[in-house]
């Protein structure tokens, strides 16, 4: 994986992240018309939005999921030990 496509891989994680903050900040306007949200609610669904996003970024990178963007393939090692697997040309 080369540089542009890691540079295009961070950018629709960006673009995703500004959605899902958009649309929960929406969200939230809407029910705060009708209807008052105790700050710890409102904070308490900001914090899980967050955890997910994390979540999500951290599968995303780990090479789990449909978005796959795999560390090991920019040469870093994980923690768990994975590594690249050789290939053995015996003829």
């Amino acid at each position: 994986m080369d540089l542009i496509s890691l540079a295009v891989s961070i950018l629709w994680l960006l673009i995703g992240v500004i959605i899902i903050l958009g649309v929960v900040w929406l969200a939230l306007y809407v029910v705060k018309i009708f209807a008052a949200i105790p700050g710890p609610v409102e904070n308490a669904i900001w914090a899980i939005v967050l955890i997910l996003i994390l979540i999500a970024a951290l599968t995303m990178l780990a090479g789990g999921g449909k978005m796959r963007l795999h560390l090991s393939s920019l040469g870093v090692p994980n923690a768990i030990g994975y590594s690249q697997p050789t290939v053995n040309n015996q003829a």
